[in-house]
Formats: C-alpha cells, structure tokens, sequence
C-alpha cells in the first residue's frame, strides 16, 4: 500500500519549516535547487551535492544550513514521490498539504511530470546490480551454547555464495535461521518460475 507524503510528514516539524523556507527562497533560488536535486538523482556519479549547494547558497546570500535542508527535503519528496509512483493528482494534493505554495507546487509539479520516468529509471541503475551466481554451499548447524537459554538448540545454516563480479569471482558469506532459510528458498523458486516463462 502507497504512503503518500503527507502521512510520511505530517507530524514532522522540520518538514514544516524546511516547507516554510522553500517558499521563503526567491524563485530563481528555488528553481536552481530543484534541478540540482534532479540531475543529482539523474546522475550521482562524481557530483558533490552539498559543495554545489553550499555554491548555490554563497551567491544568493543564504545561510547554507537552512538551504541544505530544504534541499533535502525536496530531495526525499521526490524519491519518495517517484519510488512509490504517485500519480500527478498525487503528488499535487500532498504537496499542498505539506504547504507549499502555489507558485512552488506548479513548478514541482511540472518537473516531476517531466522527469519522473528518468529519474526512475536511474533509480534501478543505481540500486539494482546485477551479478551471476556462481555457486552456492550451505550447511546446517544446531546452536549449542548461547546466554541466551531460548537460543539452545536453534538450527541455523552457514551459506556460502560464490557470485561473479565483472570477470571477479567474491564469496560472500551469511547466516540464516530455518525459517529464513525456507523464506529465501520459496522466493528463488517463484524468480525461478517467472524466468521460465519469460524463456
């Protein structure tokens, strides 16, 4: 189920002011904070978003800790707008709620309209890293002294996972309960089963 920005916000205080001071900043200000959140979560690689920030506060004559944190704010609307997909309506009524002006909300709107689909796919390629299962080991283990007494006895499974990183072949080693273990086992078979029928 989608949480839309105002529940995420409503009781929090600091997005109130950081919303006070967003529609305190001139225009042009806040028009050039916004493209710096967006071509940030475009393309974060080699980019320094607190020196551009801190660059953008220094000419305009603004306190740098009150423009970081509206730029975060505006950072975690977006993110958290575009990860859960709101819609345009969306995305409007929450920032009005939040209070943002008018003014502010249209220009927020149409960015996000805009780019939405870019930054969402950027999202992926940030986070998603795809690497080939080599090989996987695992043992069973029973827990045979613990401080905690419930703990006694407990089975327990070691998993080695060898991947292929780019030609680089890594272990990676984790420790699952039985019902981990069985939770992880039924996720693998389903991605197993949606292959099969893409092939």
């Amino acid at each position: 189920q989608l949480r839309s920005l105002r529940e995420e916000f409503s009781e929090n205080s600091v997005i109130a002011t950081d919303a006070k001071n967003l529609n305190a900043f001139p225009q042009n200000v806040f028009v050039a904070g916004v493209k710096l959140v967006i071509e940030f979560m475009v393309n974060s690689q080699d980019r320094d978003l607190l020196a551009e920030v801190d660059q953008l506060a220094g000419e305009n004559e603004i306190k740098p800790t009150i423009l970081r944190n509206s730029i975060r704010t505006l950072f975690m609307i977006f993110r958290g707008s575009i990860t859960q997909q709101l819609s345009v309506e969306h995305f409007t009524t929450d920032l009005q709620t939040i209070g943002i002006e008018e003014q502010k909300t249209q220009y927020l709107v149409k960015m996000y309209t805009k780019y939405a689909p870019v930054v969402a796919n950027s999202i992926v390629d940030q986070t998603v890293t795809v690497n080939e299962l080599v090989d996987m080991q695992w043992k069973f283990g029973v827990t045979a002294s613990n401080t905690e007494m419930q703990q006694v006895g407990n089975t327990f499974l070691q998993v080695k996972f060898e991947i292929d990183k780019s030609g680089k072949r890594e272990n990676v080693f984790t420790e699952l309960s039985l019902r981990q273990f069985y939770s992880f086992l039924a996720e693998m078979e389903k991605a197993n089963a949606a292959l099969d029928e893409l092939i």
